[in-house]
Formats: C-alpha cells, sequence, structure tokens
C-alpha cells in the first residue's frame, strides 16, 4: 500500500520519488480502531473480521518503521548528499534504528499472540481478565505493550544516535508510556515489559553494529 501510494504521488503530484514514498509510508497503514465501526456495520465472519484486525495490528509498528526509515534516509540524503562519508555514516546510524524497530516490533507481536492477554477494556467492560493463547484477535491482546515498544525503541535508538537531544526524548517516551495506562489501553505490566523488550533490543544491536569499532552516533562534525 505505501508503495503504490508514494508511486501513485510521484506520478500524480509530481512528487519527489522519496517524498511520495513518505507520503505513502504515513498513509499505508491502518489501525485497528478505524475498522471495528466498519465491521459493526458490514456483517462478516468473526474469524475474518478478527484476521483483518489482527493484520492490521502488525501494520501500525510496519508502518512506523517504514515512516521513521524513508524520512531518516531522505533527510541524510539531502543534507549529505556532497560528502559521500558523512552520508554513509548517516544512512547506517538509520538503518541501525529501523532494524531495531523492526525486530522488536516483530518478536513483541509474536509474543502478544502466544500469550493473549486480555487488556484492561475487557475488564472494564465484561468484568474478565485472563489469557487466550495464539488467539488471532490481536486487538484484544494487551501483553506487551506495542506502542511502548516502539516509542521506547524509537528514542533509545534515536538517544545513541544525537546523545546531547536524550532528556527531550526520553521524556517523550515516557509521556507516551504513561498515556497507554491512563487511557486504559494496557496495565502496567504489558507497558512494563514493552519498555524492557525495547532496551534490550536497542542494546544488542548497538552492540552488533559497534563491533568493528564503528559508532552509530552522528557527532556536530559529522552533521554539518
Amino acid at each position: 500500500t505505501a508503495f503504490v501510494t508514494g508511486y501513485a504521488a510521484h506520478l500524480l503530484l509530481g512528487l519527489p520519488f522519496i517524498v511520495a514514498l513518505l507520503l505513502g509510508s504515513t498513509l499505508g497503514s491502518t489501525d485497528p480502531a478505524t475498522l471495528v465501526p466498519v465491521f459493526r456495520q458490514v456483517k462478516i465472519k468473526e474469524r475474518v473480521a478478527q484476521t483483518v484486525m489482527s493484520e492490521s495490528a502488525f501494520n501500525d509498528a510496519i508502518g512506523a518503521i517504514m515512516t521513521f526509515a524513508v524520512l531518516g534516509i531522505a533527510v541524510a540524503y539531502v543534507r549529505h548528499k556532497s560528502n559521500a562519508a558523512v552520508l554513509r555514516a548517516s544512512i547506517r546510524a538509520w538503518i541501525f534504528m529501523i532494524v531495531t524497530m523492526a525486530s522488536s516490533g516483530i518478536f513483541i507481536n509474536a509474543l502478544k499472540l502466544a500469550v493473549g492477554r486480555e487488556r484492561p477494556r475487557l475488564l472494564f467492560r465484561d468484568g474478565t481478565t485472563g489469557f487466550h493463547p495464539f488467539d488471532l484477535n490481536l486487538t484484544d491482546c494487551g501483553f506487551p505493550s506495542g506502542h511502548a515498544q516502539s516509542i521506547c525503541t524509537a528514542m533509545l535508538s534515536l538517544s545513541f544516535i544525537y546523545p546531547p537531544l536524550r532528556p527531550v526524548f526520553f521524556l517523550i517516551a515516557m509521556l507516551i508510556c504513561a498515556s497507554r495506562i491512563i487511557i486504559g489501553a494496557h496495565y502496567a505490566g504489558d507497558v512494563t515489559a514493552g519498555i524492557y523488550i525495547a532496551i534490550f533490543a536497542a542494546v544488542v544491536w548497538r552492540q552488533w553494529f559497534e563491533r568493528d569499532g564503528i559508532s552509530v552516533t552522528l557527532t556536530r562534525p559529522a552533521a554539518d
């Protein structure tokens, strides 16, 4: 969807392809919340509805990863296209972030599927709390929190890439994580697990990318 939308925007609107692809990445994923009212109006099999919403839940993470990836590479190319060494370092740093987000996102969705812990809304609505392992309806599975994992992975990766902005990145991550508990989307344990997975992924991938002594940090001279 992202590539089709991007290519169409490139042809019809005359946008540079990288900008058009960024637009496609932003619009490509479907939020599961938008499907709930649709399926209330359109009568389809429950199993089909659960499968479509589960696929949409996976798209949340993929959409965020693609958007960050295209944005990072586009900015790096525009700023450093005249300096090949700096361009390579910038793209390498963004690839580190992409790999970290993608791997932890895939793992966390697989873990959600395997655990199948109900979200707080089911407790408030039906008075139930339990586990349904390997239930394809991922929209009702809350452990671990995918939003907490996504934002913490992104902000931790950025804090390694741009250390001077680390306090800002950490503040953003904390606010988003807290909001998932406040609005009743997740239990505190769901969010905590998502944070731990994000930390583990960011630290492990940073060590792997820096195994040859080349840092993922972009210093001020490299950014100029």
